[in-house]
């Protein structure tokens, strides 16, 4: 009698299992879910998690594996945080900002392989690095995918360097798309007396990066001030305290130059001058002033309609003109002026108090010129002046 009692049963189940693999019963809910398609694009964090570790050597911060992990489920961890992130871009950054590393994917337009690229800065210092990633065997694979330049791809036939010359070559993201190639020559002698006649740029063309120059003419063309809409540089790379509460762009002899107007805790403020040329980043001026500890009404701002950039003297050099406010006062009294005039590393000054009038009340503000404009071209003071009159009532 036992045999039967063990057999049937045995049917009975197998024929359960046949039955729920072949239709869906009231008992046995319906999944939505779906299997990721072989041709899916792989998102960002995916390419992160599979990138490893040793992108950050060169940080000054570093990452370990806990680290990641925690990037991964929170978008943040002890020493970095994900700062953007898109369908073909994940930005990575310290949270002493002297580090970041930004990942790029870069897919093939004929199926879902691709390029990816990271861009690792450490303060001054930017690194490039690629991989391609198989979508077959969801993996990557270190590999060296834009092309190897040097000096002599720079310069013209005349100024040609000897073959023992190694220049370091400079990969850097002016947009999301395009790399600017180019040598580095700050603080260096064997260009002292060399012109740069090309600018090479890399852009993705959906299988390789595709190579553009440009010739000494446009260079030049480029060199011309011109104020800009937009800046072509990615203002997160560019180091400031406080939160940005206005900008201005132009182009000029520098490069690109680019102003940054910072708030912080509404006791500080700050000016960033910056000039981005061939992937160098020079920080021309700062400027800093502060009001603290103040227990009366508080006023630190920009005087946002005093901001103006020109080219007062022609010279290709842009110069930014801009002014602010401060005061800890409980009544109705002057408050302290600064108005400031740059040109390339250069900084021309007024300094004063606003006048007031007002029903039982009138003050005549102050103004000191400052020495450093007896040297600037006279477009520049009788400039500021306007501006002065316009911001000091």
């Amino acid at each position: 009698m036992k045999k039967p009692i063990i057999f049937f049963p045995s049917i009975s189940l197998f024929a359960c299992n046949r039955s729920s693999n072949t239709s869906t019963t009231a008992d046995t809910p319906k999944t939505t879910e779906k299997e990721p398609k072989s041709d899916d694009p792989i998102d960002m964090k995916t390419l992160f998690s599979l990138s490893p570790l040793s992108i950050f050597d060169e940080t000054t911060e570093g990452l370990d594996l806990s680290e990641k992990d925690d990037l991964l489920e929170k978008g943040e961890s002890t020493s970095w945080k994900i700062v953007d992130e898109s369908k073909t871009k994940l930005a990575i950054r310290s949270k002493h900002p002297s580090s970041e590393v930004t990942l790029r994917f870069f897919k093939n337009k004929h199926n879902s392989d691709g390029v990816l690229l990271a861009e690792v800065v450490n303060e001054k210092n930017t690194n490039l690095l690629s991989w391609k990633y198989s979508n077959e065997d969801k993996g990557l694979q270190k590999a060296d995918v834009l092309k190897k330049y040097t000096a002599n791809d720079f310069v013209s036939k005349e100024d040609k360097f000897p073959d023992s010359y190694k220049a370091v070559i400079n990969y850097l993201f002016v947009d999301d798309q395009t790399i600017e190639v180019s040598p580095h020559t700050w603080m260096e002698e064997e260009f002292e007396n060399r012109e740069i006649t090309n600018k090479i740029f890399l852009k993705w063309n959906g299988e390789n990066f595709e190579e553009k120059v440009v010739k000494n003419e446009q260079i030049q063309a480029s060199n011309k001030f011109n104020i800009l809409d937009k800046p072509n540089y990615d203002l997160s790379k560019l180091n400031h305290e406080g939160k940005i509460v206005h900008e201005k762009f132009w182009q000029d002899s520098n490069g690109e130059n680019i102003t940054l107007f910072t708030m912080k805790d509404r006791e500080e403020l700050f000016v960033y001058h910056y000039a981005i040329n061939s992937g160098d980043v020079k920080l021309l001026m700062k400027i800093h002033d502060s009001e603290k500890d103040c227990d009366y009404d508080l006023t630190l701002e920009f005087i946002e309609n005093a901001t103006k950039v020109t080219d007062l003297d022609n010279n290709n050099f842009g110069e930014i003109t801009f002014a602010y406010k401060k005061a800890c006062i409980s009544d109705v009294s002057p408050m302290d002026v600064e108005l400031i005039l740059l040109e390339n590393g250069n900084k021309f000054t007024i300094k004063g108090t606003t006048s007031i009038d007002v029903p039982g009340i009138k003050v005549d503000g102050t103004k000191n010129i400052d020495a450093s404009f007896k040297n600037a071209p006279d477009d520049f003071l009788s400039h500021a002046n306007k501006i002065w009159e316009s911001i000091s009532k």
